[in-house]
């Protein structure tokens, strides 16, 4: 994944950003199936909030063209085991308040209410919400167990 980034971001044509943000878009969608299904102890989920979070034109891809990731990235967030997990929260929560007005879903709501708002029946709410969401996205067992 590494090698097909530095292939975007230097060899692309910056003539087209628009084919450019595809691209990035294009990695964003891959990466997600490839770092969710390595297994955590190679922290393939930690390398995707590293990209997603930390890398300012990845996350404007988000942004702009598929902001319905920050689910993904969010599920990613909470299952992680990284000591870095409370400075990817932090960034996460920006990035949720920022982007609130263009997608919501249960998963992001929940960080919402426990973090920001800090409204514990609300994310308890919300985290019921989360179990049915991720019964068909993302295992709902490591989500919840991560989440409590």
């Amino acid at each position: 994944m590494q090698k097909l980034k530095d292939v975007i971001d230097n060899q692309m044509s910056l003539d087209n950003p628009l084919v450019l943000l595809q691209q990035r878009t294009w990695l964003i969608y891959w990466g997600l199936f490839v770092f969710f299904n390595l297994s955590p102890a190679t922290k393939g989920r930690e390398a995707l909030v590293q990209l997603c979070l930390y890398q300012p034109s990845y996350l404007n891809a988000i942004q702009t063209t598929c902001p319905h990731v920050l689910r993904y990235l969010s599920a990613a967030v909470v299952v992680t085991s990284s000591s870095k997990r409370r400075n990817y929260i932090k960034e996460l929560i920006r990035v949720i308040e920022q982007e609130r007005y263009a997608y919501r879903d249960p998963i992001t709501e929940f960080i919402e209410c426990l973090y920001v708002n800090f409204d514990f029946d609300g994310a308890e709410k919300k985290l019921k919400e989360c179990e049915t969401v991720c019964c068909v996205k993302t295992p709902a067992s490591s989500f919840s167990r991560c989440a409590r």
